[in-house]
């Protein structure tokens, strides 16, 4: 078991845990305005994009995931934040609080990752995020808290053990701190926003017995695989289409210039630049554009169109717009590109039972763990400024929430009901 360090939601434009290969297509390099549509090509791209539109609509209705509301939760957040002061509380936990003053960095540290483009998917990944951050700090304020009212303490003995785990994982991390400067850091009031070593000391305690109750058999294994086999078969058929929806989109003349690429960008892409013509705002090396797209070489120069990109998350073509040349002597040189993106469901390994049996420990701790702050928060009231119709997780409806609690042993020790919040350093890894 490792500490869990809190970590900002990071907004990726390229999709994240790619891996795929290069078509054997090759890219045609081409200049000048954009290739006017004809009626024939115009009719062709509408009926493209409206099986788009009916592809995604089956995928949600065979996978039992819901549509997004329109309309939203209501909350205005420009309105919010123009008027927002210093000392309003946006969270309050019991009789813990957190002030916007406290807050702030934490919001930069997540506005800073999102485009800076005024678009509808771009709010939504921001406010998406914001209640990330805001729930996993009241989790942890409920479980903290729920500790304290049940008079649980941690013995010499816990002490002792927990205290060597907070060193190994220091000692392990990128930047090894001493333990005393650790302890020094966190050496103050334990807040709501800034949980002190204490804090942290009582969060791994009750990642031990939290963690105790979670048991996965090789019938759980064997019961999820068949399931998620049957989901995966929908998956299949979803990523056939769409690819073939791709390949057609390839075909589109525009996709050879600059002006036609940023059109179909704002007209077909799934990406959250797609409004920005495609674009991705900032310059990226080849080296990036090899990896995130996993393959050995990313050679195209200005001008040139990429074939298709196939990686386990999504489609992508990719048009260099600019190669810009190394600042200094030594930097490689940067490439202002654009792509359009296209959503891939990603299927699983199921020879792969280990990893399996970790992944469903890791659901059923989140999910149990958000069960618990539901339950808590009947006796400890959570109330946020950002989401006033209610912060916390609600039942999951997924196809696979059937095994949400299915490893959560049957006589548990009383106290493992107090759980850990994710992501702050309680539980085993």
């Amino acid at each position: 078991m490792r500490l869990k360090k809190m970590t900002i939601l990071v907004l990726v434009f390229l999709l994240g845990t790619l891996a795929g290969s290069l078509s054997a297509q090759q890219a045609a390099p081409a200049d000048g305005n954009a290739t006017k549509l004809t009626e024939e090509q115009k009719l062709k791209l509408e009926e493209l994009r409206q099986q788009q539109e009916k592809l995604r609509r089956q995928y949600e209705r065979n996978s039992g995931k819901k549509p997004k509301s329109k309309e939203g939760n209501g909350v205005n957040f420009s309105e919010i934040l123009a008027f927002i002061r210093p000392q309003d509380v946006v969270l309050q936990v019991g009789d813990k609080k957190m002030t916007w003053r406290e807050f702030l960095p934490m919001y930069r540290a997540i506005s800073s990752q999102i485009p800076k483009v005024k678009d509808k998917s771009a709010a939504e990944t921001l406010e998406n995020n914001l209640r990330q951050i805001l729930v996993n700090i009241a989790m942890r304020g409920l479980f903290l808290q729920d500790f304290d009212a049940r008079k649980l303490q941690l013995t010499d003995e816990d002490r002792v053990r927990l205290e060597k785990q907070v060193r190994e994982n220091l000692s392990e991390s990128e930047r090894p701190v001493p333990l005393e400067a650790f302890k020094q850091s966190h050496n103050h009031p334990s807040t709501l926003a800034n949980p002190n070593y204490e804090d942290i000391l009582k969060m791994l305690r009750i990642g031990e017995i939290f963690s105790d109750k979670i048991e996965v058999t090789d019938k759980h294994v064997d019961e999820y695989i068949e399931v998620k086999k049957q989901l995966d078969a929908v998956n299949l058929r979803f990523n056939k289409d769409q690819r073939a929806i791709v390949e057609k989109y390839q075909e589109d003349p525009r996709i050879l210039t600059d002006k036609g690429f940023a059109a179909m960008a704002k007209e077909v892409s799934e990406g959250e630049e797609a409004t920005n013509g495609g674009e991705i705002p900032i310059p990226l090396s080849r080296q990036d554009l090899a990896a995130v797209n996993n393959v050995e070489r990313f050679d195209y120069q200005a001008g040139e169109t990429t074939p298709i990109f196939e990686t386990s998350t999504c489609y992508r073509i990719m048009r260099v717009l600019e190669v810009l040349p190394p600042k200094q002597k030594g930097e490689p040189e940067m490439l202002r590109v654009a792509q359009l993106l296209f959503g891939k469901i990603a299927t699983e390994d199921y020879d792969d039972r280990e990893g399996i049996r970790q992944a469903l420990r890791n659901l059923w701790e989140r999910r149990y763990q958000e069960q618990e702050a539901r339950r808590i928060s009947q006796a400890i009231p959570v109330r946020c400024l950002f989401f006033p119709d209610g912060l916390l997780p609600t039942e999951d409806s997924s196809p696979t929430a059937q095994f949400q609690n299915l490893g959560v042993k049957k006589e548990a020790p009383k106290e493992a009901t107090v759980v850990p919040q994710p992501g702050t350093g309680a539980g085993k890894q």
